[in-house]
């Protein structure tokens, strides 16, 4: 028997990062080519580098010239990784940004049972399951099984759906879906659904 530390995963924010060009439609590439190149650079980063689960940079307003990395950890169960990097800093594009504590799902909750924004599964008042895909009564594994052949490669948003958009035909979890990408602005995504 081989005994090894518990896991778990810790959150933290890099506050304060320059956008390189903030008037770019592209701006997410050029500050994450240079925020990894930052941390490679910097002892401090380095060592965080290597610990790194996920990043995902977020502008702090639409036109704000700078962004917070929202940086999740591989870490031990009382977080002490994590407690050796809060209050150190990164120089990203000479200028120095602060690594602090942040607290888990900083973005709002997406339900893993019917795939609509805004609460955990655990409140989900829904019966059964719902696709991510499709939205039909199945689970996302046997979506090719549920549907006909000719349907499979069809995708339809539950969300798009329920606000009534126009554009739905894209999954509930594609990256290019309007409420991924308000997925941090809670006031943006509280006015999306219709009043009942």
């Amino acid at each position: 028997i081989t005994l090894s530390t518990p896991t778990s995963t810790s959150y933290l924010k890099i506050v304060d990062i320059p956008i390189t060009d903030h008037k770019s439609k592209d701006w997410l590439k050029a500050t994450d080519a240079a925020l990894s190149e930052a941390m490679l650079a910097s002892p401090v980063g380095s060592s965080l580098a290597d610990i790194i689960k996920h990043v995902r940079l977020m502008r702090t307003s639409p036109h704000s010239d700078s962004c917070i990395a929202w940086v999740n950890i591989s870490d031990t169960v009382s977080g002490t990784s994590a407690k050796k990097f809060i209050g150190k800093f990164i120089s990203v594009a000479r200028k120095n940004c602060k690594i602090l504590g942040a607290r888990p799902h900083s973005g709002s909750v997406l339900c893993t049972r019917c795939y609509r924004w805004g609460y955990h599964s655990s409140q989900c008042r829904r019966l059964g399951v719902c696709c991510p895909l499709c939205g039909g009564p199945h689970r996302e594994d046997s979506h090719s099984l549920m549907v006909p052949n000719d349907k499979v490669a069809h995708r339809h948003c539950v969300n798009c759906t329920a606000s009534k958009r126009e554009k739905r035909s894209h999954s509930a979890t594609d990256k290019a879906c309007p409420f991924w990408k308000h997925r941090f602005d809670w006031e943006w995504l509280r006015k999306q659904f219709p009043a009942k």
